[in-house]
């Protein structure tokens, strides 16, 4: 019997702010806001004054939104 030694090596997430996402993206951080409440784009609420979302996550949105 012969065992794989293939590794799966998990890739750490990126995680950054709203105000970030707001940059990458170009809008208003109101509007990172507004797509998260609409559950476009997961966020994760660290602490009441902590938003954070995970950057491969964001990207999906903006691929999502390809015309």
């Amino acid at each position: 019997m012969e065992v794989s030694t293939m590794s799966k090596t998990k890739k750490t997430p990126e995680y950054i702010t709203a105000i970030q996402a707001a940059g990458i993206l170009g809008v208003p951080k109101a509007y990172i806001y507004q797509l998260i409440n609409q559950g476009l784009v997961p966020a994760y609420r660290l602490s009441p004054r902590k938003t954070v979302l995970i950057r491969d996550e964001l990207d999906s949105y903006i691929r999502s939104q390809q015309i």
